[in-house]
């Protein structure tokens, strides 16, 4: 059987902590492939060119301003099929529970880190990603067939009993044949 094989594109500018972030990748595991941006612009370029699919996206950030979030939020925002993981030396709480609104899908404290919790949590980010995309196709096929259903079909919501979906042409065939 083999293994599947997890393209990492890691941004970061400082060697030291790149060479860190490979010895916690390959700790024990051999299914993590890094390619390394030293700016999110840069990073922007690998991705551009289109020579990799990656699975993740390793970022080490700063913090320390508002530009290096601005940074972040697009980085996460223009890779909507790749879930970004954050790597911080800063425990900036309230930046770390708005996360997940910046497309953030992980977000770690350097000194908190383990090799097999990266490791980990990278493939559950990648899991949970690849479940997300299919669940948005299903939607989309749904969504599709909903309107062209010969059947009148009634959507509602459980809780409160809200009409949410309605499809019409249906009830307008129906009602006019009645009434004729």
């Amino acid at each position: 059987m083999s293994k599947k094989l997890y393209h990492i594109l890691v941004i970061e500018d400082n060697l030291e902590h790149l060479t860190i972030f490979c010895d916690s990748l390959s700790f024990q595991s051999d299914i993590f492939l890094p390619l390394r941006g030293e700016s999110v612009n840069e990073a922007k370029e690998i991705i551009a060119a289109n020579i990799f699919t990656f699975d993740a996206i390793l970022l080490d950030i700063s913090l320390t301003n508002e530009e290096e979030i601005l940074k972040l939020a697009d980085m996460a925002g223009s890779n909507d099929n790749v879930p970004v993981i954050v790597l911080t030396g800063y425990a900036n709480y309230s930046f770390q529970r708005k996360a997940p609104s910046f497309g953030i899908s992980v977000y770690f404290l350097k000194n908190c880190l383990t090799p097999k919790l990266l490791q980990k949590s990278i493939v559950y980010a990648v899991e949970r990603n690849r479940i997300k995309l299919t669940l948005d196709e299903l939607e989309k096929q749904y969504t599709a067939l909903f309107p062209i259903n010969g059947q009148p079909v009634l959507v509602t919501d459980i809780s409160t009993v809200d009409v949410s979906g309605l499809n019409n042409s249906p009830i307008a065939n129906h009602s006019t044949q009645l009434y004729k």
